[in-house]
């Protein structure tokens, strides 16, 4: 399975029934099961993107 299918990174409202239990993607072949980090990550994302934004601003790039 690619990676975007598996990790939450292509999550969308369309999608993410997929990942929750018993969905098709809940849980691996080798039995290993999705749990939801996407939110902290995105979080993390925003702050990080932010941070970047004003520093470019500062430097006026």
């Amino acid at each position: 399975m690619p990676v975007c299918d598996t990790c939450g990174c292509n999550l969308t409202h369309g999608n993410a029934h997929l990942l929750k239990p018993g969905g098709k993607l809940s849980k691996t072949d080798d039995g290993k099961q999705s749990i939801s980090v996407l939110k902290g990550l995105l979080n993390e994302n925003d702050h990080q993107a932010r941070h970047n934004r004003a520093h470019f601003d500062r430097h006026q790039v």
